[in-house]
């Protein structure tokens, strides 16, 4: 038998549960593969194809709803995407994951491009993922597209709701950082903290790291995905009494008094109030 406390047992038991969680949510999370454009490869905006498969992971294509294309340039830290291809189109209207579109050549001048992929969820949330890097020639816009000398896309994000179901025990999900929760449908806070009897801390500092940026958008492309918040409850009790201090005759002994000259001062005139009446 283990000699060591309940205490240190049950949190070992809680910092299990909640890896298995997150490697669940690893499992979980698919990515839209596109295979056409290709790499370093040059292409005409006026026939463009693109095609896309799934990566064999969940959930797959048929799980995804709506999709949302656009062309973007530029670095994976300072991405553009400037440019919608398709908006909130069904995915499953695409026959055999492959679509022949036109660019319009005054977006951008020839260069180094990449499309961007927002699939929403059926079940909640969304995923981005990204296409290698091409290059577009037969372009006429002013817009300069901008690479760091590789072909490779960005990596992609993935937002699709699916920790709620990994776990039913508050307990678990309430220790979860709260900038770890990205993508959830209910976000959960934990128990606010009692108030010390005595302040020490000369400055403030967060509790938690910043949350990441992982991507910059010119155009509002994103949908909120919780929709709403829990905060663990108290398990401290707060105890109220009832002031029993005998009520003072006047004012001034209830420390509710002020002077006669500062009452005087910010005090209108009769003649002033007379004629605020008469307007």
């Amino acid at each position: 038998m283990s000699c060591e406390p309940r205490t240190l047992r049950l949190v070992k038991l809680q910092s299990a549960i909640i890896s298995i969680i997150w490697l669940l949510v690893g499992l979980a999370r698919a990515e839209i593969e596109v295979t056409v454009p290709v790499a370093g490869t040059t292409y005409s905006p006026s026939v463009f194809t693109i095609t896309w498969a799934d990566d064999g992971t969940s959930p797959s294509l048929s799980e995804l709803s709506t999709v949302t294309i656009m062309l973007c340039t530029g670095l994976d830290s300072a991405m553009n995407c400037f440019a919608t291809l398709y908006s909130s189109v069904p995915l499953s209207s695409f026959t055999g994951n492959t679509l022949t579109t036109a660019i319009t050549p005054s977006v951008g001048a020839d260069g180094v491009y990449f499309l961007q992929f927002t699939a929403d969820v059926t079940a909640g949330g969304y995923i981005i993922n990204y296409s290698d890097r091409f290059i577009l020639t037969g372009m006429t816009g002013t817009l300069a597209p901008t690479y760091g000398g590789s072909y490779s896309g960005p990596a992609g994000d993935n937002h699709a709701s699916n920790v709620e179901s990994a776990t039913s025990s508050y307990s678990n999900v309430f220790t979860v950082p709260y900038y770890l929760q990205d993508g959830w449908l209910t976000n959960y806070a934990p128990m606010q903290n009692q108030p010390p009897s005595k302040v020490s801390l000369k400055t403030a500092s967060p509790l938690f790291p910043t949350s990441k940026i992982s991507s910059y958008f010119k155009t509002n492309t994103m949908k909120p995905v919780a929709l709403t918040t829990t905060t663990m409850p108290r398990t401290y009790s707060v105890t109220s009494v009832v002031n029993d201090a005998v009520t003072q005759p006047l004012p001034i002994d209830n420390g509710g008094y002020y002077s006669v000259k500062t009452s005087s001062t910010a005090s209108a005139t009769a003649a002033a109030k007379k004629k605020r009446w008469d307007d």
